[in-house]
């Protein structure tokens, strides 16, 4: 989560930035990548034998978002605050979020099976579409076509409910620090 101005002479508000998925997954020997274009918490992934949930975290920060703005994070960002959870039989999703100051944004770099990112406001979030299940006939979105509408932003679910919170938590706090990057 960062503040910016999204209108000249407006004051900034709280925007999300989501990453979106890439047509290939270069973890994956390139494979196609499942429900392409679709949005994204910034950075995800599972714990490995032997991680604790914050080397973890970090880890897969530094592998979606680069060196350098996980070494900017660690310098200047106390912790991330959990803003969901979803248990599942095989699995335990856990989301996570912080709010770092608008120059930060300008560390990231993404990794090759990023396809970008999207800025969202709290007021964009009624317009997100929930990506349907894989078994209902839909043009433009499909588990292997991904999402082609035009500027339509489309999440899974779990994530869009940790997106939320998300607002929810850091919508009257403090904003971040005014750190340069």
């Amino acid at each position: 989560m960062t503040r910016r101005v999204m209108e000249p002479g407006e004051p900034a508000k709280l925007v999300a930035v989501l990453q979106l998925r890439g047509e290939v997954n270069h973890e994956k020997d390139f494979a196609r990548e499942s429900w392409a274009h679709v949005a994204q918490l910034t950075a995800h992934g599972k714990i490995e034998s032997g991680e604790t949930t914050d080397s973890a975290l970090y880890r897969e920060t530094r592998e979606e978002l680069g060196e350098s703005f996980v070494c900017w994070l660690l310098q200047n960002i106390v912790g991330p605050v959990q803003i969901g959870e979803v248990k599942k039989p095989n699995k335990t999703i856990v989301h996570f979020a912080v709010e770092v100051p608008p120059a930060s944004i300008k560390v990231i770099r993404w990794n090759f099976s990023s396809g970008g990112s999207r800025l969202i406001t709290k007021d964009d979030i009624n317009s997100i579409q929930i990506l349907p299940n894989s078994g209902l006939p839909n043009a433009s979105v499909s588990r292997e076509k991904g999402v082609f509408a035009c500027r339509a932003t489309y999440m899974f679910p779990d994530e869009l409910e940790a997106l939320k919170a998300a607002f929810a938590h850091f919508e009257n706090a403090v904003p971040a620090v005014t750190t340069a990057a």
